[in-house]
């Protein structure tokens, strides 16, 4: 029985891991699409 919380917390880290990643390349690619925004005019 105590594997179950520990698979959940385990797989919970992993997806918010992922999201946090997934945020940041977002961010990231955001600001360099305003770069080129801003060098273009």
């Amino acid at each position: 029985m105590p594997l179950i919380p520990i698979v959940l917390t385990c797989s919970f880290l992993f997806l918010l891991s992922c999201v946090i990643v997934f945020a940041e390349n977002q961010r990231v690619r955001y600001t360099h699409l305003e770069n080129e925004v801003l060098k273009v005019r």
